[in-house]
């Protein structure tokens, strides 16, 4: 699944703030997208509507999504690989 275009450049702000790198942004990329399938149905992996257009359109909090699976990838710009 895609983003549209403002939530990926919503995404990658909140990942360039937290200076995540491009591994750790695609982790919270999946991330949404997990949630996003687990609470709407997997109907969302077989259609091309961006995952959080989707929860917005059903009164979600397409910040708070945002903000909590970038903040989830900040304890692994510490983690040894």
């Amino acid at each position: 699944m895609q983003f549209c275009a403002p939530h990926w450049i919503q995404l990658k702000t909140a990942a360039d703030d937290r200076k995540l790198t491009t591994e750790l942004i695609a982790n919270a990329h999946n991330a949404i997208t997990f949630n996003a399938v687990q609470l709407m149905g997997e109907h969302l992996v077989r259609s091309d509507v961006c995952p959080l257009c989707e929860l917005k359109n059903n009164d979600g909090d397409v910040g708070d999504w945002i903000e909590g699976a970038t903040n989830d990838q900040i304890i692994n710009l510490d983690t040894p690989k």
